[in-house]
């Protein structure tokens, strides 16, 4: 009796844990299309700590007759669901989810492109975070968090840590920052009239939406080596002479995985 106690507390135990490792479990909708990639036009209100997002979404339907279908939401200001095409589509949100109606039936070798335009003032998922540092200088950061399952706080999506998509990011910023994402640096682009600057971003390799990520601030860039292995380290200026001890281990930690 002890080792068939043991084991259901083992199994009670195990399962308490999945639901909290996993808690995407808890946000089940039917999935009929699968997400190819995803593109994410950002603009940011420092001031007001908002996001103005212009996404594009690529999917394949995963039926025929497809015309329905709902993304993770969380509490975002749609303003427009277009298709590629620029017809309109309609849509109804929630705090949850976003389900958009196609103006017209697409099959199960179609590609489709959908474009979203929406706003939010996001509490997870992205964050504003005001720094002050030794010169009494105040700074903005802005950064990203959403593991397992917080992106479609700040973008519309399948937010699942089993959905794998590849993705990419043009973000426009202050033009003293500097802005990380994920991948590949496709251009950093100065705009003076507007004093600021603009990166593009892209990810070739399927990743998990939670993957996709933000960092940017008043960064300084530090070169490094690993091996033939280029390493770049963002810090704040007034750390540039602390930043070589924290990142020493780096290349040996990179040549070693």
């Amino acid at each position: 009796m002890n080792s068939i106690y043991r084991l259901t507390r083992s199994l009670a135990i195990t399962i308490f844990c999945l639901a909290i490792l996993f808690p995407t479990l808890s946000l089940p909708f039917e999935k009929n299309y699968d997400i190819h990639h995803i593109k994410l036009n950002l603009n940011f209100d420092l001031k007001e700590k908002a996001v103005i997002g212009k996404e594009t979404i690529t999917l394949i339907p995963l039926q025929d007759n497809f015309s329905t279908f709902k993304l993770h939401a969380g509490n975002l200001t749609i303003s427009a669901v277009k298709l590629f095409n620029q017809k309109h589509a309609e849509f109804k949100t929630d705090s949850s989810y976003l389900s958009i109606t196609l103006p017209q039936l697409f099959n199960s070798y179609d590609t489709i492109n959908i474009n979203i335009d929406y706003q939010t003032n996001p509490n997870r998922g992205i964050y504003f975070k005001t720094f002050a540092r030794k010169d009494k200088h105040k700074t903005v950061q802005i950064y990203s968090h959403s593991e397992p399952n917080d992106a479609h706080y700040w973008f519309p999506c399948y937010d699942s840590p089993d959905e794998k998509s590849t993705s990419e990011i043009i973000a426009t910023v202050p033009e003293n920052f500097y802005l990380l994402s994920n991948g590949r640096l496709l251009s950093n682009r100065l705009d003076k009239s507007n004093h600021t600057r603009t990166f593009h971003w892209y990810q070739g390799k399927p990743h998990s939406p939670y993957l996709i990520s933000i960092a940017a601030g008043e960064y300084v860039e530090l070169r490094d080596k690993a091996g033939k292995t280029p390493l770049f380290y963002y810090v704040y200026p007034d750390q540039k002479d602390k930043a070589p001890y924290s990142f020493s281990k780096t290349p040996d930690m990179v040549l070693f995985f």
